[in-house]
C-alpha cells in the first residue's frame, strides 16, 4: 500500500465512519455499550444513550470485556474476560440476549473481537493454551456462529483484533504474556515475553506485516489499538517491567516506518502508571483518547503531529468511545463522562471497555 493510497483511505475513513453512525442511530434506540458490575454483585451488560442514560442491563454468566458490534448496527456479541470462554449474542433492536457460544476446546477468548465487513464472520483473540501460541478464532454468523479455521496471530497473547478500513486486513496486538486457565490472572513468562503488532489478511490468513519494538521494551505488553484518520494504527500498552521512572505506554504504527515509541508530556508512563486501558478516535480521525483506570487518567493526542495535546484527571476511568468530535468516558465508580457534562449512575461499576454502536 503506497503513500496515495493511506492518504485516500483517511480522507474517506471520517465520512465513511459517520455514515456508518448515522446508519446505526436510525435503526436502534441504543448509542453505547459496556460490560459492567451491578449493585448486587452480577456481572451485565449495560446498553446507555447518547448522553450515558441507563436504557437496560442484561446479566452476563460472569465477568465480561468488550463487545464486537454488527456492520449494520443490529447486534452485538460480548466476550467473556480472560480466560473465559462465553460470547454472548446480543439483539440491539429489542435488547435481549438471543443466544451464546464458545470457542473450541482447548482455548478461550481475550476478550475482543470485530466483525467482517459483510458481517458473515466474527473474528476473535483467542488463547490455545496447551500449544502456547495466540489465534484469531473464526465465526461463521450465518450458521449460528459455527466455528471456522482459525488464523495464527503470529504471536503469544493476542488482545485486540480490529479491520482495517480497506475491509481486507486485520490489525493484531499481540501482548507477548503466555497465560494458562490453570493459573487464570498469572502472566508466565514476563522476562521472556515478545509483544508485536501484526497485520494479517482476512481473506487467506497469510502474514501482511509483523512489527515488533526495540528488545528493550520486550515488556511494553501492547493490547490495544486503534485506527487514525491517517491510517496510522495507535497502540496503547502495559509495561510489565519495573515502573521506576516514565516507562513507555503509547506506539505507532505506519507502513514502512513500522512501530515507533511516541513522546508524551513529562511524565506521562509514570501518571499513567505504565497502563493504557482504552484507546478510541475521534469521529474525524484526527484525535486519540487513551485513559488508565490505574492512573485515574485521561490523555488526548493530536493525530497529524503525535503529540500528546491534553492530560486531566478521571478517577477509575477506562471506556472511551467517540461522542462526535470529543469523546464519552466511563469509571469503575459508575460515572459517564462527556465534555463538559456528566452522569452519576452509580452503584453500577463499568468495566474496562465503552463501544459506540
Amino acid at each position: 500500500m503506497g503513500i496515495s493510497r493511506r492518504h485516500l483511505l483517511a480522507g474517506l475513513g471520517a465520512a465513511a465512519l459517520t455514515g456508518r453512525r448515522d446508519a446505526r442511530a436510525a435503526s436502534t434506540q441504543y448509542d453505547y455499550i459496556s460490560c459492567c458490575k451491578l449493585a448486587d454483585g452480577d456481572f451485565a451488560v449495560a446498553l446507555l444513550s447518547r448522553k450515558g442514560d441507563l436504557r437496560a442491563t442484561l446479566t452476563l454468566p460472569a465477568r465480561g470485556h468488550d463487545a464486537a458490534i454488527s456492520p449494520d448496527g443490529r447486534s452485538a456479541v460480548v466476550f467473556a474476560r480472560r480466560p473465559g470462554r462465553f460470547a454472548i449474542i446480543l439483539d440491539l433492536q429489542s435488547g435481549t440476549i438471543v443466544g451464546s457460544f464458545a470457542p473450541p476446546p482447548g482455548r478461550h477468548f481475550y476478550g475482543h473481537g470485530v466483525f467482517s465487513s459483510d458481517g458473515r464472520q466474527l473474528i476473535t483473540t483467542e488463547n490455545d493454551y496447551e500449544q502456547e501460541r495466540g489465534l484469531l478464532g473464526r465465526y461463521e454468523v450465518g450458521t449460528g456462529y459455527r466455528p471456522l479455521p482459525a488464523f495464527d496471530s503470529r504471536g503469544i497473547g493476542p488482545h485486540q483484533v480490529i479491520l482495517l478500513r480497506d475491509g481486507q486486513t486485520l490489525a493484531v496486538a499481540n501482548g507477548g504474556i503466555a497465560t494458562h486457565p490453570d493459573f487464570p490472572r498469572q502472566k508466565l513468562n514476563l522476562a521472556t515475553m515478545a509483544p508485536n503488532l501484526t497485520l494479517i489478511d482476512l481473506a487467506s490468513g497469510n502474514l501482511v506485516e509483523r512489527a515488533a519494538l526495540p528488545n528493550v521494551y520486550h515488556q511494553l505488553s501492547l493490547r490495544h489499538l486503534v485506527e487514525a484518520g491517517d491510517a496510522s494504527l495507535w497502540i496503547g500498552g502495559q509495561y510489565e517491567g519495573p515502573l521506576a521512572g516514565s516507562p513507555p505506554t503509547v506506539a505507532r504504527f505506519q507502513l514502512g516506518r513500522g512501530l515507533q515509541l511516541l513522546d508524551a508530556r513529562r511524565d506521562h508512563g509514570r501518571a499513567m502508571k505504565g497502563y493504557i486501558g482504552s484507546l478510541a478516535c475521534s469521529r474525524g480521525g484526527e484525535r486519540v483518547a487513551m485513559t488508565s483506570p490505574r492512573g485515574g487518567q485521561v490523555t488526548i493526542w493530536d493525530v497529524l503531529t503525535g503529540r500528546q495535546i491534553e492530560a486531566f484527571a478521571r478517577p477509575d476511568v477506562c471506556g472511551v468511545a467517540a461522542r462526535g468530535a470529543h469523546f464519552l468516558f466511563s469509571t469503575g465508580q459508575g460515572c459517564v463522562h462527556w465534555h463538559q457534562g456528566r452522569n452519576d449512575l452509580s452503584p453500577i461499576q463499568f468495566d474496562n471497555h465503552l463501544r459506540a454502536l
